[in-house]
C-alpha cells in the first residue's frame, strides 16, 4: 500500500513561536512527581487524526517543559473506540478518541450529528464544531457525562456509501445490501432508510466481516478505509453527504480537575492546538486518500444534486423518528450556523 504522508513540522514551528511569543510555555515550580498521559486511538500512525494527537503531544510537553508526557497509542492498541472510552470514563484511561457515532453508549448529546443530511460541507462541520455549538457541547459533556472533550478531530470527509457488490446511484440500488454500522441507533435507522439491512460491528472486526461476506457495505470516510486496507475489498464508493463524523478526544474529567491549574491551562491550550491543526489539514488529507483509492481501482461515483435528492427524501423520515430523543433546538442551531 502507497504511503501517505502529512506533514506537522512546520505547524510546529509556527506554534513554537507562538508560545514563547505569548509567554505560554510552563513557568511554575517542578511538579512533585512527572505526569503520564497515556492516549489511545484507532486510527493508524500515519493519518490526520494521528497528527493531530501528535500535535496534542508535542504542544503539551513543551508548554510543561516535559514534566508531562504523552504516549500514544495508535492502530487501537488499547481497544476500540467504546472500550478506550469506557476506560477513560472509569479512570483507567488518560485519554481516548471517540467517534461522534460510537460515544451514543455513553450520552445522547451527540444525537444529533448523526441525523442524515445535517451538514452541508465539511467547511460548515467546522463552522459548527469549532464556533459556539461546538463550545456549548464540550461544556455540557462536562456537566453530564464522566468526560472532558479536550478537542474535536475529524478526517475531513461524509461518510460516503462505500460496497463490494455494484454501483449505488439511487436508493433502490442499496436494497438488501447487508451493512456495517456503529452502535448508533440514528445511523441503523439511515441504513434501513436506504433499504441496507444494518449489522452493528466494531471498527477492528469490519474488514474480516468484509472478506467473508458477512456485510457488503458500509458508511465510511477514506481515511479509515485506507488505513484497515479495506479499500482493497471495497469496489464501489458513492459519495453521499448523508452523513458525517467526527472525533472527540475524551478524557475522565475528575482526572483533569485533579490536576493544577497551570498544568490545566497547558492541557487544554495543546487541545486547542491540534483542533486547530486538525480543522485546517484534514480536508486536504482527505483529498489525496481519495486520490489514492480511486488510483487503487476503485470505482468512485459522484451523484448531481438531483441523484442526492431522492436518498434525501427517504433518510429525513429519521428526523421524524428521533424528534423526541434530540435536541430539534440544537439542530435548528446547527443549520443556521452553516448560513
Amino acid at each position: 500500500m502507497k504511503k501517505v504522508s502529512f506533514s506537522v513540522k512546520g505547524f510546529f514551528k509556527l506554534a513554537a513561536a507562538a508560545a514563547l511569543s505569548s509567554g505560554l510555555l510552563f513557568s511554575g515550580n517542578a511538579l512533585a512527581k512527572p505526569i503520564t498521559l497515556r492516549v489511545a486511538f484507532t486510527a493508524q500512525p500515519d493519518c490526520v487524526i494521528a497528527h493531530s494527537y501528535e500535535v496534542f503531544k508535542q504542544e503539551l510537553e513543551k508548554r510543561t517543559n516535559g514534566q508531562v508526557k504523552v504516549i500514544l497509542y495508535p492502530n487501537a492498541q488499547l481497544g476500540n473506540d467504546v472500550a478506550t472510552a469506557e476506560a477513560v470514563a472509569k479512570g483507567a484511561l488518560d485519554v481516548a478518541s471517540c467517534g461522534a457515532n460510537n460515544i451514543s453508549p455513553f450520552t445522547n448529546l451527540y444525537y444529533w450529528a448523526d441525523l442524515p443530511f445535517m451538514f452541508k460541507d465539511i467547511d460548515s462541520v467546522y463552522k459548527v464544531y469549532g464556533g459556539p455549538i461546538g463550545k456549548e457541547l464540550k461544556a455540557k459533556m462536562v456537566e453530564q457525562t464522566p468526560f472532558k472533550v479536550l478537542f474535536y478531530a475529524d478526517t475531513g470527509s461524509f461518510r460516503h456509501l462505500m460496497n463490494t457488490k455494484r454501483p449505488v446511484h439511487t436508493p433502490d440500488d442499496v436494497l438488501h445490501m447487508k451493512f456495517r454500522t456503529t452502535p448508533s441507533p440514528v445511523e441503523t435507522a439511515v441504513v434501513e432508510s436506504f433499504g441496507g439491512v444494518p449489522t452493528p460491528i466494531q471498527h477492528s472486526e469490519i474488514y474480516m466481516a468484509m472478506e467473508q461476506g458477512v456485510v457488503e457495505a458500509e458508511m465510511q470516510q477514506y481515511m479509515w478505509s485506507v488505513g484497515t486496507r479495506r479499500y482493497q475489498l471495497t469496489k464501489y464508493i458513492t459519495e453521499l453527504p448523508a452523513q458525517h463524523a467526527l472525533h472527540l478526544a475524551v478524557m475522565n474529567k475528575e482526572k483533569f480537575a485533579s490536576y493544577p491549574p497551570e498544568i490545566r491551562k497547558a492541557i487544554d491550550e495543546a487541545a486547542e492546538a491540534a483542533e486547530a491543526y486538525n480543522f485546517s489539514n484534514a480536508p486536504k488529507a482527505n483529498e489525496e486518500l481519495r486520490k489514492f483509492v480511486a488510483e487503487s481501482g476503485c470505482e468512485i461515483i459522484t451523484l448531481t444534486p438531483e441523484q442526492v435528492e431522492p436518498f434525501r427524501q427517504r433518510a429525513m423520515k429519521v428526523w421524524d423518528t428521533y424528534k423526541n430523543e434530540v435536541d430539534m433546538e440544537l439542530v435548528s442551531r446547527v443549520q443556521a450556523a452553516q448560513q
